[in-house]
């Protein structure tokens, strides 16, 4: 490059700037390679200067190109910006802390004046971008608000809770106990949720009890309710204890609960009603169901 620019009149002192810039370049990636490879975060410094690096590059161009400095100098202040928000983040992330929603929407305001000049630039309607971004904002205030509200929720089961240990385990009980019935009833929010109110459950039963016998038996039940949901919906297929044509969600089981699932609306007789069908008492004699129907 060196004979090059002499031959065509290019001051060498450009192509030695060029040639140092892509040392620091190359040594900079390199390290940042040596930091992913450990497990470290990225350098600041380096993302920094690789940043400042590419801002000159980028100013050159423009000036060759005829394009205004101001343009590329707010693209830099920008990047800068969106660099140092990430770094905050990855410090957030490090210390356990929530996420900054000031910096989250930050950047989401700079990404959307990026794709506003885009949209005009290409001829796109700015108001599918607007509304884009509505929805993005909208989105984002809702996980923040879905923190607040699992923090609310949590009140009345931690440490911070105004309530009694018995109130406070009779709740978490309560809790468990509903969600397992409805995912037992094939409800896939309560299956999602299931696991961590019967750890929320068993902590409880474990500070109310101790490691008495009470515990022990909260213990089992929970083990038991989790693996009766897992294999009911493992195993794809219904499984009845005495067969029966059947399809639609229900517990059924007078062998214990079974899961199925019926196709249509079916009667359900109550235990009482189903032993007086089988003694052959009067009242429920046609074709009982032991069971429970899918709530509505």
């Amino acid at each position: 490059m060196r004979q090059g620019a002499a031959a065509l009149g290019i001051p060498l002192s450009e192509v030695d700037a060029a040639f140092t810039a892509a040392q620091r370049n190359l040594r900079n990636q390199f390290l940042d390679q040596l930091d992913q490879f450990a497990g470290r975060p990225a350098d600041m410094g380096r993302q920094m200067e690789a940043l400042a690096l590419k801002f000159e590059d980028l100013r050159r161009g423009a000036a060759a190109l005829g394009i205004p400095l101001s343009e590329v100098d707010a693209a830099f202040t920008a990047a800068q910006r969106n660099l140092r928000n990430q770094f905050l983040d990855q410090l957030d992330q490090l210390a356990g802390r929530p996420a900054d929603i000031g910096r989250q929407m930050e950047a989401l305001s700079l990404r959307f004046s990026e794709m506003r000049d885009g949209a005009a630039a290409l001829g796109i309607s700015v108001g599918e971008v607007e509304v884009a971004f509505s929805k993005a904002k909208d989105s984002l205030v809702n996980n923040v608000l879905g923190g607040i509200r699992q923090f609310l929720a949590g009140l009345d089961s931690g440490s911070l809770s105004t309530l009694s240990p018995e109130q406070i385990f009779r709740n978490a009980q309560g809790d468990y106990g509903a969600t397992l019935l409805k995912a037992q009833a094939g409800d896939v929010t309560a299956i999602g949720e299931l696991a961590g109110k019967a750890q929320t459950y068993l902590e409880q039963a474990r500070a109310y009890y101790a490691s008495s016998a009470g515990y022990s038996a909260a213990h089992d039940s929970v083990v038991s309710g989790l693996q009766m949901v897992d294999s009911s919906y493992t195993a794809r297929l219904p499984q009845f204890a005495a067969g029966g044509l059947a399809s639609g969600w229900a517990i059924v089981g007078e062998n214990g609960p079974e899961v199925v699932n019926f196709t249509s609306p079916g009667r359900v007789y109550t235990a009482e009603q189903t032993r007086a069908a089988l003694n052959g008492d009067g009242g429920a004699r046609r074709s009982p169901s032991c069971g429970l129907k899918r709530p509505s």
